[in-house]
């Protein structure tokens, strides 16, 4: 009988205990809310990163096609031993090649269209009578121009985006003979 006082006891000593634990435990700590913000803002920004990478893929995209669109043109210029020029109408870049003293428009490859929120760049400098800013006029002179040796000008070209900071550069390297993509940021 003692045996079963002490075993009814330590129950009631235990139900008294946890139904006190439980009155105290109300609400959450300090710490445990500490940790729910931290986690939030770990998120939070892991989800900012990947936004600002999705919303800029596009124009990565534009950017190493216009790449490999200008890289087609050098080539045909070193293989060849021929200038091939670029010019730009509205928003399309237009090859040209260089035959018997005149620029003529190529049939292949055909133009590259430019998005409606770039914007192109030659690096001509407004001196130069020979280069109207690559835009289509009755002389169809390009503004940036392939030959054996490189690009002229040395400048090249660029592309920006409206609303975004970066812009991408594209310049002949000499090493690789090749057409390089630089993306700037301010």
């Amino acid at each position: 009988m003692k045996a079963l006082i002490r075993i009814g006891a330590i129950g009631i000593f235990n139900s008294a205990l946890s139904m006190k634990t439980k009155k105290q435990q109300s609400g959450f700590t300090l710490l445990e809310i500490m940790v729910v913000v931290i986690i939030i803002a770990v998120v939070s920004g892991i989800s900012i990163l990947a936004l600002q990478q999705a919303t800029r893929r596009p124009f990565l995209g534009e950017a190493e096609k216009l790449q490999n669109w200008l890289q087609d043109l050098s080539e045909r210029a070193i293989f060849e031993g021929t200038s091939y020029g670029i010019i730009q109408d509205g928003n399309e870049l237009k090859g040209l090649v260089f035959y018997r003293q005149h620029w003529f428009p190529l049939q292949s490859p055909e133009g590259f269209a430019v998005s409606e929120q770039a914007t192109l760049m030659f690096a001509a400098s407004e001196g130069d009578p020979g280069i109207v800013g690559g835009t289509v006029n009755e002389d169809m002179l390009p503004g940036v121009i392939f030959n054996e040796v490189g690009i002229e000008p040395e400048e090249g070209l660029a592309l920006a985006f409206d609303n975004e900071t970066m812009r991408f550069d594209y310049v002949w390297n000499d090493e690789t003979g090749s057409i390089d993509m630089l993306r700037v940021e301010p």
